[in-house]
């Protein structure tokens, strides 16, 4: 064996660490935008928002071993991955639906309550949001309890589109408070980043989620001033919903993405993007595809895990 070969197998492990340090960093470094251009004044993601009935059976997830929609007790939604059945399904499923174009900041009344009555502790993310489009007005008839056979506060989903403007370059990080699951990507030139909490089954119920901490990357995630593509699907199936879309500066403060930096379509009075950005936005699909702090208007942040 000669010196080189000898001094390559003794430090191979130390010298792929570093290799995969090196790509990994440079695979989160930065993100280029669909549109570099001026920004303008926007009024939110389009949201579509389903109310599933309650007794359907129709999930394909698997849980310990068993196809959820063939097991007895197995209805209503058990994974993101359930929301492509939910749109395509119609009235087979769906008891209600409404749209929205607004921030992505929204609860139901099961949360409100617990969050008014201090029953959700001291979490600084944790205040009352708007309502649900597609949940009851009330929870009368919503026993809190997991065998309750029916509840409108329960089994609905969302699915947000529409851009991110960052109006200044620099490095933030992206957040996802929610209750239950969620799937989360932002579109760049040629580059995708994504976080997902897919099933509601030995999930962590209520929590938070950092784009930055998902991929890694320690220093936070470098954006270039422009418009960036969002998708963003949630679901909760029982009990307390919640769902907060986050932005921070790296060494700022956590706060809800105002609806004033979000946008359905790229304003018409600056360049469209060009078509290889489209394409690649179109590939990227409706919805794509850990820890972030929050607090009202000023943060969503410092969660007690």
């Amino acid at each position: 064996m000669s010196r080189s070969t000898s001094f390559l197998l003794k430090f191979a492990p130390s010298l792929a660490a570093l290799a995969v340090g090196l790509s990994t960093a440079v695979a989160h470094a930065g993100l280029i935008p669909l549109v570099a251009a001026p920004g303008a004044v926007g009024s939110g993601l389009a949201g579509s928002w389903y109310k599933v009935d309650d007794s359907a059976k129709f999930s394909n997830y698997v849980y310990n071993g068993e196809v959820i929609k063939d097991t007895a007790w197995g209805t209503g939604i058990w994974s993101i991955g359930d929301l492509a059945q939910i749109q395509a399904s119609g009235s087979a499923l769906v008891l209600n639906s409404a749209s929205t174009v607004s921030a992505v900041s929204f609860a139901n009344d099961v949360y409100n309550n617990l969050q008014a009555s201090g029953s959700l502790g001291t979490w600084n993310m944790d205040y009352v949001r708007p309502v649900a489009p597609v949940v009851g007005p009330s929870t009368s008839d919503c026993p809190m309890a997991p065998e309750a056979a029916h509840c409108d506060q329960w089994n609905y989903a969302a699915i947000f589109s529409g851009f991110l403007y960052i109006g200044t370059s620099g490095f933030y990080d992206l957040g996802i408070f929610a209750d239950d699951g969620f799937s989360f990507s932002l579109h760049g030139s040629g580059q995708t980043l994504s976080m997902l909490q897919d099933s509601v089954a030995g999930g962590p119920g209520r929590s938070s989620y950092s784009l930055a901490d998902t991929l890694g990357a320690g220093g936070g995630i470098e954006l270039a001033a422009g418009y960036y593509g969002v998708d963003l699907s949630y679901y909760n199936r029982l009990q307390a919903g919640v769902i907060d879309f986050g932005i921070k500066p790296w060494d700022g403060y956590w706060e809800t993405v105002s609806k004033e930096q979000l946008f359905t379509q790229v304003p018409s009075e600056v360049p469209e993007p060009g078509s290889a950005a489209l394409l690649a936005l179109a590939l990227a699909g409706l919805w794509g595809s850990s820890r972030v702090v929050g607090r009202r208007r000023r943060a969503l942040a410092t969660a007690a895990s």
